[in-house]
């Protein structure tokens, strides 16, 4: 991932106030990617993160 697409995407949780989206998209990409998810697993790992640090 760019750099850019990183600060735009991280501008974006502080906007919306996804602070553990910010914190967790990153590495859970990477364990995506390793474990072969899909993107809605990818997507419900996501949400599940912002969920617990709420």
């Amino acid at each position: 991932m760019s750099t850019l697409q990183h600060q735009h995407l991280q501008g974006l949780c502080e906007h919306l106030k996804l602070l553990a989206v910010a914190d967790a998209y990153a590495n859970l990409a990477d364990t995506a990617s390793e474990q072969d998810w899909s993107y809605l697993d990818y997507l419900e790992n996501v949400l599940k993160a912002e969920q617990t640090y709420r």
